[in-house]
């Protein structure tokens, strides 16, 4: 069965994030750049007003479990130093983010 991107974030705003008051903005599909890894979910998440905290979340499916998804990291906007597209030239798919260490992950 084919899973939609809107599909996996209806999935994990309702498995991982509902129970703590949090939305979820984005995801993206993304695997670590010259590795075969599986993929995770980059998800971009907020929390309720009146302070309202934006956070990126690295989510993993379960190998163990189809369908149970786990939160593996998670920073806050102002943990993040810096995102880089890697290529101002072409469109590409790679990007970086330095957190307490680099971060190279390809979008699928």
């Amino acid at each position: 069965m084919l899973t939609t991107l809107a599909n996996i974030k209806h999935i994990l705003q309702k498995e991982l994030f509902n129970g703590n008051g949090e939305r979820v903005l984005s995801v993206v599909t993304v695997t670590k750049t010259f590795k075969k890894k599986k993929a995770c979910y980059l998800c971009i998440v907020t929390t309720p007003p009146p302070v309202p905290v934006v956070t990126v979340c690295i989510v993993k499916q379960s190998e163990q479990r189809e369908g149970e998804y786990k939160k593996k990291r998670t920073w806050q906007l102002e943990e993040i130093k810096w995102v880089d597209g890697r290529n101002e030239q072409l469109e590409t798919h790679e990007f970086d983010i330095q957190v307490e260490k680099t971060y190279k992950w390809y979008a699928l």
